[in-house]
């Protein structure tokens, strides 16, 4: 029985349980489904990459230069005196120089519309590594929302 054939330990082992209902079976399946879970992992949805710049949509940093030199921070509002809208804009200087920034606003009621003119440009300074906070209110009750444009000084 030492000479048998190849043939024939094939056959063996086939029926022996690496063949078509033993542990070759359970392997393929296993394997197909570990396929199959990786496969499904990477169609998961697809998320927007979030701008880590400035993810306050109100404020715009109107040249790209500033992108890296300042963070601006989540601007706050609040009520004043007749009910104007008050806002604050902190602002943090990355570099190890002064800046010099020019910012001007305007202010939107519910629907998005402009109720005010847009302000002229005010100048604000940044100490190197420093932070400093624009201020600006609005004229009347009637403003909800705001805008903010930066931009080096010109």
């Amino acid at each position: 029985m030492m000479n048998r054939s190849v043939s024939s330990r094939v056959r063996d082992l086939h029926t022996s349980g690496m063949g078509g209902s033993g542990a070759g079976l359970r392997m393929a399946m296993f394997l197909g489904a570990v396929l199959l879970a990786v496969g499904l992992a990477g169609c998961g949805p697809i998320v927007p990459i979030q701008d880590n710049m400035n993810p306050y949509p109100q404020v715009e940093l109107t040249n790209w230069n500033l992108l890296g030199k300042i963070v601006v921070r989540e601007p706050s509002a609040s009520r004043v005196g007749d009910g104007q809208l008050h806002i604050v804009v902190p602002l943090r200087n990355l570099t190890d120089h002064e800046l010099y920034l020019e910012y001007q606003y305007r202010f939107l009621n519910a629907k998005g519309v402009q109720v005010e003119h847009t302000s002229g440009w005010n100048t604000v300074r940044v100490q190197a590594h420093g932070m400093t906070q624009i201020h600006f209110t609005s004229l009347t009750a009637l403003a909800n929302d705001f805008n903010v444009d930066i931009r080096p000084l010109q």
